[in-house]
């Protein structure tokens, strides 16, 4: 009977605007950071949070799978993971005779991949084929994972002891990356008079249901792309190709596409505008052309190749 009273007196999250502001409500962050978060979701992608620790990158997709009303699951990286713990193993079975497979965490709609960056390479490969296929292949068997399966990863600074960095196939299939900074003086004294905010998850009474995100991901497809939008994003391709050895990728190019369509729906508009596209670039760029051994800064300053290209 509990169960039930607290199914009936769960608020239901109508748009897309709502949840933002609900986001905002919980997380004291940077707005921005935290439309761009609910875009990335949105346009089918996965996101890649960095900064300093104690900045909030675990709370921020804790509230994104909670308000979402998303299946959870996280992977705490460490030295010894390995490749099972992320996708699971076959277990033998001795009253059946026969192996089993055990799902791992990776099994869930939104998974958790915390520190990533602490995980030795081949864990860490042990996603790539997730993220790009929505499947994990173990023992030449292929599982497929939930609709709309949504990695959100941190990622420590690349100096600190322990850490793997990862390659630039990999930081390719982040769809979006956000640097999380510290708060500001005024968001700090908030945060310390607001105290702990993951006590204070369990009582979050708002959730959306299926058929609501369903809708916006159906208003999503019905954003318009005019001809010059779609050539203004080639130009931008080109120019990072011209300024590195490596520039922007074709899936870079789909993923900028996707995200301006969704800033679009969040900002309550029909069609995609430069502005739209502006506003994701960023995020959707720096982090495909940052160097190994760059600090996980970009080879091609990208404010600047966004104010070199002209809008057509």
């Amino acid at each position: 009977m509990s169960n039930q009273a607290s199914v009936n007196h769960t608020q239901a999250i109508a748009t897309p605007q709502q949840l933002i502001e609900l986001l905002g409500v919980y997380w004291q962050g940077h707005p921005e950071h935290i439309k761009l978060s609910l875009c990335c979701y949105l346009a089918g992608g996965h996101l890649l949070l960095q900064g300093p620790p104690g900045t909030g990158k675990t709370l921020l997709a804790l509230l994104l799978s909670r308000l979402l009303n998303l299946s959870f699951g996280r992977v705490q990286c460490t030295a010894d993971l390995l490749p099972g713990d992320i996708t699971g193993v076959p277990v033998y079975h001795r009253s059946k005779e026969q192996f089993e497979f055990r799902p791992g965490p990776v099994f869930h709609e939104c998974l958790l991949v915390d520190e990533l960056t602490r995980a030795p390479p081949k864990s860490q490969s042990a996603l790539l084929e997730a993220m790009a296929e929505t499947q994990v292949t173990v023992d030449n068997q292929c599982y497929p994972l939930p609709d709309h399966f949504f990695v959100i990863a941190t990622q420590n600074e690349q100096h600190e002891v322990g850490t793997f960095p990862l390659p630039r196939a990999q930081l390719d299939r982040f769809l979006l990356s956000l640097e999380i900074p510290y708060p500001t003086p005024e968001q700090e004294l908030q945060l310390l008079q607001q105290g702990d905010v993951h006590k204070r998850l369990p009582a979050i009474d708002h959730q959306c249901e299926a058929c609501t995100v369903a809708g916006w991901r159906a208003a999503l497809e019905q954003i318009a792309v005019a001809e010059p939008v779609y050539q203004y994003i080639t130009d931008l391709l080109s120019a990072s190709r011209q300024q590195a050895g490596c520039g922007l990728s074709t899936r870079a190019g789909i993923g900028i596409v996707q995200m301006a369509k969704a800033y679009a729906l969040v900002s309550d508009h029909q069609q995609v505008l430069p502005d739209h596209v502006q506003a994701v670039f960023l995020a959707c760029t720096a982090h495909r052309l940052a160097s190994p051994h760059s600090n996980g800064q970009e080879t091609v300053p990208m404010q600047q190749l966004l104010q070199s290209v002209p809008i057509r």
